[in-house]
């Protein structure tokens, strides 16, 4: 599939074992080592480790045709299973990041598809999508429909977006994108966002408090 669609990057939310129970395969290979599935070599050529995030460099050499490619991995490992993030910021970092390598030398209509998975599929995955649309459409618009993003992506992957916590976070999180990060939005008014966010949050039980 990456192979197929041209996939430069790939999200990946989650750890391999959390909470003792093993949650997605070791899919890659270490790094100086390769893997061979049919025409396709995979090899790692580099794999770093800072705060929240594993990233990881690929190059995937099509033996047949003699085509090489470079495929990113960036695996976040502060996002705990069915629950979120202690804050939203490392979830910024994360689509500035993927940004920064899908548009690296492409245009827009250039750009493969970004492969994005969990353990699951639907309740970090649909959060980070969610938040991810959600950012586009503040930064292109100045604002954003979040239930119909996760209406419109549950059509795709049914129960995406899975607790209550994380559809709270992609509210949260995006009021706080567009106080920080959206100019078009008037000074007054972001810090009146900021406020509802840090009364709101102050509000909250330790267990979700950010």
């Amino acid at each position: 599939m990456i192979w197929t669609t041209g996939t430069v990057v790939i999200v990946m939310l989650t750890k391999e074992i959390q909470r003792g129970r093993v949650k997605c395969g070791h899919y890659w290979p270490d790094p100086g080592a390769f893997e061979q599935y049919s025409d396709l070599e995979v090899s790692c050529i580099e794999a770093t480790e800072k705060d929240d995030f594993i990233n990881r460099q690929f190059v995937i050499n099509n033996t047949k045709t003699k085509v090489s490619r470079t495929v990113h991995q960036i695996q976040m490992i502060s996002w705990p299973d069915f629950g979120v993030p202690d804050s939203a910021e490392p979830i910024f970092q994360l689509k500035s990041m993927v940004e920064d390598l899908q548009t690296a030398g492409k245009t827009q209509a250039q750009r493969p598809p970004v492969v994005v998975h969990c353990s699951a599929g639907i309740g970090r995955t649909g959060s980070y999508m969610t938040i991810s649309i959600g950012i586009d459409s503040l930064l292109n618009t100045g604002r954003c429909n979040i239930i119909n993003t996760v209406k419109r992506i549950r059509g795709q992957r049914a129960l995406s977006v899975q607790t209550a916590d994380q559809y709270e976070l992609c509210y949260t999180s995006l009021l706080e994108y567009a106080a920080l990060h959206v100019t078009s939005i008037e000074p007054q008014e972001k810090i009146e966002i900021l406020e509802f966010l840090n009364n709101w949050k102050k509000a909250q039980p330790d267990e979700h408090r950010w």
